[in-house]
């Protein structure tokens, strides 16, 4: 939620946000809209449901968050 980015970056003067998760669990789309980028990517890492999946790494920066901010 977008108040609890601004508590983490205003509050807590966090610089940057990352997270992880199974790509087929990972909603990007959301994330996308509020500044949170790809960084990385470690090819067929786990092994679920009788195959090899990628997990994928975001980040959020501050500044790129304020800045959406800004945008609403």
């Amino acid at each position: 939620s977008i108040l609890f980015y601004k508590y983490l970056f205003n509050e807590l003067g966090m610089h940057k946000l990352y997270s992880y998760d199974i790509e087929d669990n990972f909603v990007i789309g959301p994330d996308k809209k509020i500044g949170f980028v790809e960084e990385g990517r470690m090819k067929e890492h786990l092994w679920q449901d009788g195959k090899y999946k990628d997990l994928v790494f975001v980040s959020l920066f501050k500044d790129d968050f304020l800045h959406f901010i800004k945008s609403c």
